[in-house]
């Protein structure tokens, strides 16, 4: 093996050294920070039309960029009403699609709140919203891999699913 080669088996596993873990990880993500202003037009005192604009907006953010600590939290408490049976089906699918954004760029965050997420999964029974379900769980456990602080009540959930 040349010189040149071993530079390249180098750089290779270095890149992949570099890389591990989940994608949540991701170093130089710029961090987002919730303003008290932006969590109350979400929350539920504010008209709808504002708060489906502010899910909108927020989806890319989530994703990309490092949320503050307790983020995650606020966020759910500021839109888990939105998943009532009040709102239309079409604001119900937005949020589950944020809420998707949220899982997937938070990942390396979201400890215990998983157990609560999974919760939400398993308790949500409208149904127009299985498919969104299945996928919100699929982004959760990351494709079936992870399924910590829930592991002993997905069994169970998926026996009722399939019953």
């Amino acid at each position: 093996m040349s010189s040149k080669d071993k530079s390249l088996q180098d750089k290779l596993r270095d890149f992949l050294k570099r890389n591990k873990g989940h994608a949540g990880n991701i170093p130089g993500r710029s961090e987002f920070v919730l303003s008290e202003d932006l969590l109350r037009d979400l929350s539920y005192g504010s008209p709808i039309t504002v708060r489906i604009k502010i899910l909108k907006d927020l989806s890319d953010k989530v994703t990309l960029s490092k949320l503050e600590n307790n983020a995650l939290e606020k966020l759910w408490n500021s839109v888990k009403d939105l998943f009532g049976k009040e709102h239309t089906t079409e604001t119900r699918h937005l949020a589950f699609t944020f809420l998707q954004c949220l899982l997937k760029g938070q990942s390396d965050k979201m400890k215990i709140m998983r157990a609560q997420f999974f919760r939400f999964i398993k308790e949500h029974d409208h149904p127009e919203d299985v498919g969104q379900r299945l996928e919100l769980l699929n982004t959760l456990t990351t494709n079936g891999k992870y399924i910590l602080y829930f592991e002993e009540e997905v069994g169970p959930f998926f026996t009722k699913l399939a019953a």
